[in-house]
């Protein structure tokens, strides 16, 4: 518990098996759940995660998603269809880790929609994403969820664009991608005050996620600017918090050159939609016409 609020994160892997122990070894202790959604990995990420929770005194189960069709289940019960780590480590001073996974990789967007539909069922008050390459600081997390637990944010997220010092690390391509990406954003979404849309670190409130439909949000990398240019719609109140960026040499999965390209046609969607009214109040064929041949 933060704050007498539950709290979950959902860490969003794959083929992460040489930071997930260190990304899991670092969520703080109040933290109740963790959801590790293992996107198809081809490596040891999710015997590395049974591997945790064994060690924590769980017993250690895959997830089989039940959202591998995308189609929306509203009477979908969890306990007709997966099984999950039993243990309370949570109630023990360390949060309970639960493995779900996906048999093919879905996008890293879906894999987090998946998290986030788990973190509801279950009834967590906020929602923190952490994603499982250990890039994401986690002394940061109180800083995301204080403004959502004392109401002033339905969705916080980090920014390393406020900042100089915030900068340093990133290479000067992925800061040019993210200054295009940020105006894009902004035009997509009618929200002139988000400076770092790319910024994965997050935390939602739930009745920020319960009016979201989480089936037709994007499921590849632009799922955050899809993100922000939903709630925008919304009215939902969307806070920045400064914090810096934080690598290790590792290699960006990201092809921005491939990237940017693709997400514009993502954005361009959206901007239609919302100026037609359709993204606030999102139609079947409108969730299909954004996915559509846009893999990234």
């Amino acid at each position: 518990m933060y704050r007498a609020r539950k709290v979950a994160v959902v860490v969003p892997a794959f083929n992460e098996q040489a930071h997930i122990e260190a990304t899991l070894r670092g969520i703080p202790p109040f933290v109740d759940a963790v959801y590790v959604v293992d996107d198809g990995s081809t490596d040891g990420t999710a015997e590395i995660v049974q591997a945790t929770i064994a060690a924590r005194g769980a017993m250690a189960s895959p997830i089989s998603s039940p959202y591998a069709v995308r189609e929306p289940e509203p009477t979908l019960s969890y306990s007709a269809h997966t099984s999950y780590a039993s243990g309370e480590a949570g109630s023990r001073g360390r949060p309970s880790i639960i493995l779900i996974q996906h048999e093919r990789n879905q996008g890293v967007g879906a894999a987090i929609m998946t998290g986030y539909r788990r973190s509801l069922f279950d009834g967590a008050d906020v929602t923190a994403v952490m994603a499982g390459d250990n890039q994401m600081e986690p002394e940061w997390m109180p800083a995301l969820l204080d403004p959502v637990v004392d109401g002033l944010a339905d969705y916080a997220k980090g920014t390393r664009q406020t900042r100089v010092a915030h900068l340093r690390g990133m290479s000067p391509w992925r800061i040019l991608g993210n200054l295009v990406l940020r105006v894009l954003t902004t035009i997509a979404s009618g929200n002139p005050h988000i400076t770092d849309p790319q910024h994965g670190y997050t935390a939602i409130s739930r009745e920020a996620l319960k009016g979201l439909e989480l089936d037709s949000v994007y499921p590849y990398y632009g799922y955050c600017n899809d993100l922000v240019a939903r709630l925008s719609v919304l009215r939902r109140r969307i806070v920045e918090v400064p914090m810096p960026s934080m690598y290790h040499g590792e290699v960006s999965k990201i092809q921005y050159r491939q990237y940017i390209p693709r997400v514009f046609g993502l954005l361009l969607r959206l901007f239609l939609l919302r100026i037609t009214g359709r993204l606030g109040n999102p139609s079947r064929s409108a969730s299909t016409s954004i996915r559509e041949g846009l893999r990234i």
